[in-house]
């Protein structure tokens, strides 16, 4: 099942303000730039140069850092220019369609990346692959290979990161495949029964998967011996697509 673990990150309280605050200053002064033809429609430049110019000078400049600004302002007002069921005062209502379908989806589109991929973190000749999973109760489990041994990981796309237990990272450590950030780098992350945890954060140099070697993969240490391993967004998100074939549990990847 994917999400069963919902291994996600959990972002500080003052950055979501921030990031929500943001956007409905962004969002709002944007009106500005409303036309009065018949109460509808926007001006777009003026509603782009008021939507940049509030990003930059709101929340010391916090979005910028989280999406491109310029495609957001412009995901914005084609999302807005034609709607009469948008009701800006419902911005910071999360049920809302101006928050749902403008703001999240605007972020979802047009946010950065943290870690820039590489082509050369993907190394194999075939543009895709499919590998085979192990179905059961709790979802499915795909092989891999560390140091040349194999490990199974439940895939996850509720994980934000790749999870591994304290032993298991220990035994990577030791023959030179998992190295921890320096200096040394924290992170809490949510369960799906609402528990907050704290783990480390390491780098797995390389990892096998199908016909390909998937290298410089982001991945949180839990600080016990027996917990599930978990293939997560660092890893997935570094292939182009990704998908699953239902009826003979497969996973596709694209590079």
């Amino acid at each position: 099942m994917l999400g069963y673990y919902l291994f996600k990150i959990v972002m500080p309280e003052k950055t979501k303000r921030n990031i929500f605050i943001i956007a409905w200053t962004i969002i709002s002064l944007s009106t500005l730039g409303r036309i009065a033809e018949g109460g509808n429609g926007y001006d777009k430049a003026e509603f782009i140069s008021v939507c940049k110019k509030a990003a930059k000078d709101s929340a010391d400049g916090v979005l910028i850092k989280k999406v491109d600004i310029d495609k957001f302002c412009n995901c914005a007002y084609e999302k807005m220019k034609d709607r009469k069921d948008i009701d800006l005062l419902k911005m910071k209502d999360r049920s809302s369609p101006v928050f749902n379908e403008v703001i999240m989806a605007c972020f979802s589109e047009t946010r950065l990346k943290d870690t820039p991929v590489s082509e050369s973190e993907i190394i194999g000749l075939k543009l895709s692959a499919t590998i085979d999973l192990i179905n059961g109760p709790q979802g499915n489990r795909v092989k891999t290979y560390l140091s040349g041994k194999p490990y199974y990981f439940m895939l996850d796309n509720g994980a934000s990161d790749v999870v591994i237990n304290k032993k298991i990272a220990n035994q990577l450590k030791s023959e030179k495949i998992l190295v921890y950030n320096t200096p040394a780098e924290t992170q809490e992350y949510e369960l799906a029964n609402g528990q907050s945890i704290v783990c480390k954060i390491a780098v797995i140099k390389e990892l096998h998967i199908g016909k390909y070697i998937v290298t410089n993969i982001r991945v949180a240490v839990q600080q016990n011996n027996d917990t599930d391993l978990l293939l997560g967004k660092s890893f997935l998100e570094k292939f182009y697509s990704w998908s699953l074939i239902n009826y003979n549990h497969a996973l596709v990847l694209k590079k």
